[in-house]
């Protein structure tokens, strides 16, 4: 398994989990406050940093564990490089979360023409995020698995 594909298995277990825990929160609070008075921006900020740092170790605890099998299994731990394949199957995640990310944005567009709170404009653009990220990272999957 290459980096690459451990990368997305890492995204695909941490950014549902970092959205449940996030809408969790504030929805949380949105029971018991008007939306216009919940503080969502600390909670939103941890959220991506979360992500993105969960990501990163993720991927490393993955590569380390992975070295430690093989070599628990008297081969050699390498780490494979992307190739060829690994580009294109990239690509074709990425096209596939852009299709999230253009319902996303018009959901955002749509959401500031009528004024709405600033909260509900954030929170649709973050699950937008997750969404694209998660549905690109099922595609890069089943590319990984099946093939193109």
């Amino acid at each position: 398994m290459t980096v690459s594909e451990r990368s997305v298995w890492v995204q695909l277990f941490v950014m549902p989990l970092v959205a449940v825990g996030y809408f969790s929160v504030v929805l949380s609070r949105a029971a018991d406050e008007s939306v216009a008075e919940i503080s969502w921006v600390v909670p939103m900020i941890w959220a991506i940093g979360v992500v993105v740092a969960g990501i990163i170790a993720g991927t490393i605890a993955s590569a380390i564990g992975s070295a430690v099998a093989a070599a628990a299994r008297g081969e050699e731990p390498e780490l494979e490089e992307g190739d060829q394949r690994d580009k294109e199957i990239e690509r074709l995640g990425n096209r596939k979360a852009q299709f999230f990310t253009g319902i996303g944005t018009m959901a955002v567009i749509v959401l500031c023409m009528f004024r709405v709170d600033p909260f509900w404009i954030a929170s649709t653009m973050f699950l937008a995020g997750i969404l694209a990220g998660v549905h690109g990272a099922i595609a890069k999957l089943r590319a990984y698995r099946r093939g193109f």
